[in-house]
């Protein structure tokens, strides 16, 4: 059985991949990231969640993404972890 942060996490990679699917949302390219992650509260789980998503992107892409506050995101796509 999962724990429940895994349950979280996993829960937000597959709504994540699936709102990705139907739009042009480059999270990586070239190796070089092209999002950057916000949190929208300091809850442990969220901040888990956030860092489980950078490591496996990296481990994924090469490419290490950044965690922004909301708002000061650059002008980059955003993934929003709630």
């Amino acid at each position: 059985m999962m724990s429940k942060p895994a349950r979280v996490f996993f829960a937000f990679v597959f709504t994540t991949i699936a709102t990705i699917a139907s739009a042009d949302f480059i999270v990586v390219e070239k190796g070089e990231p092209r999002a950057v992650i916000t949190i929208n509260n300091g809850a442990r789980v969220t901040k888990y969640a956030a860092n489980e998503l950078i490591r496996y992107v990296k481990a994924m892409t090469g490419a290490t993404l950044s965690i922004a506050k909301v708002g000061e995101t650059g002008g980059s796509n955003v993934i929003s972890i709630v």
